[in-house]
């Protein structure tokens, strides 16, 4: 082999680096990969791939799917143990010594083994290497897309991962302190949340005495749930608002709490002469204002009141009710969602009778 040799039915054949690189990972030699670079004249990249696929700890000599930098990502999201990270760490450097690929996965091996000061260096040297990275890629050919996407997986795997809520606190801490999170978020996925954003939201629970409450990289639509059951919904929206989700919902749910209470109180606002619970709409109105709530889920729910609520509202009450509906649903005219001009009209109509006829109504 190290003479570029291989037998075949044709007799003594001179091979290519590529297919000595076959070889290597069907007869699970990962020297042979080595050779292949060195004396062959294979890519360090292709090398590198075949190494690693014909490594029992790494790729057990199956070859992996698609191009080589998939193949090698493919490599570098099966690290889940020490062994296994080690393994890889050591082709690295026999292929790629002092590359960027080189200083993430040392970030990972060394996260691993507890030594969180050594992993931060490592994830700083990351980001240099990454930073000298043209758009053309590096002496493995891999492009910067390449390394923000290898960045997203790597860490976001070892978060996942990770035994306990300190690592995971730990690493999110490594993320936000280093910026990590500027170069590898990027890499991420279209509709995931970045690191920086899971760092934002721990911050942000931590401070408000909450952190404890779910895991760090629980996903905001189960973090905004729990906020939500402990009536917590300042900082329920303060999640929604980092990680880009809608807040109308939790509006929604806290006035709907404000309600529950009202009734299980004996509706605290009805007085001696009826049911006049106008004091109790305008507290939700001013809820509704307050966080800025889209003009046809506020208006919705003081329309559909009217039909719903228990006992049956008077002229009074019901007045209350249309006219700040037909405020909302005013605002909301002509927006998506926003009622037509007809039904409008016919909701000014309500409430001018209900202003000036309430009689009819009796």
């Amino acid at each position: 082999f190290s003479a570029g040799l291989l037998a075949s039915d044709h007799g003594a054949e001179l091979v290519t680096g590529d297919e000595l690189c076959q070889v290597a990972v069907e007869l699970q030699i990962p020297s042979l990969a080595v050779l292949a670079v060195e004396l062959v004249g294979a890519s360090r990249l292709t090398g590198l791939v075949a190494y690693c696929e014909a490594h029992a700890k790494l790729g057990g000599g199956h070859a992996g799917d698609g191009e080589l930098s998939e193949r090698l990502l493919q490599v570098v999201m099966i690290c889940e143990d020490a062994a296994s990270t080690h393994a890889l760490l050591d082709a690295i450097r026999v292929f790629a010594p002092g590359s960027g690929i080189e200083a993430l996965v040392a970030c990972v091996a060394s996260f691993q083994a507890y030594m969180y000061g050594k992993a931060r260096r490592a994830l700083e040297a990351f980001l240099a290497a990454v930073e000298d990275v043209s758009e053309g890629g590096d002496e493995l050919e891999l492009s910067l897309e390449w390394y923000r996407k290898a960045g997203w997986k790597s860490l976001r795997r070892v978060l996942a991962v990770a035994p306990t809520r300190y690592e995971k606190q730990v690493l999110l801490e490594l993320v936000a302190g280093s910026g990590a999170w500027r170069v590898v978020d990027q890499g991420a996925p279209e509709g995931e949340v970045g690191l920086g954003v899971l760092w934002k939201i721990h911050a942000s629970l931590a401070g408000a005495g909450l952190g404890e409450a779910v895991e760090p990289d629980a996903a905001p639509e189960v973090i905004i749930g729990m906020l939500m059951e402990r009536g917590a919904f300042d900082a329920a929206r303060g999640v929604a608002a980092l990680s880009g989700r809608p807040h109308d919902a939790i509006t929604l749910s806290e006035v709907g709490m404000l309600v529950a209470a009202a009734s299980a109180n004996g509706w605290m606002y009805v007085s001696e002469s009826g049911s006049e619970r106008e004091g109790l709409w305008r507290q939700c109105n001013e809820v509704f204002v307050k966080h800025e709530t889209s003009p046809s889920h506020a208006g919705e729910f003081f329309y559909s009141l009217a039909d719903s609520i228990e006992p049956q509202p008077g002229p009074d009450e019901l007045l209350v009710l249309y006219s700040l509906a037909l405020e909302w649903f005013t605002a909301g005219a002509g927006s998506e969602g926003g009622k037509p001009v007809a039904f409008l009209d016919s909701l000014q109509t309500e409430v001018w009778t209900l202003t000036y006829l309430p009689e009819s109504y009796n």
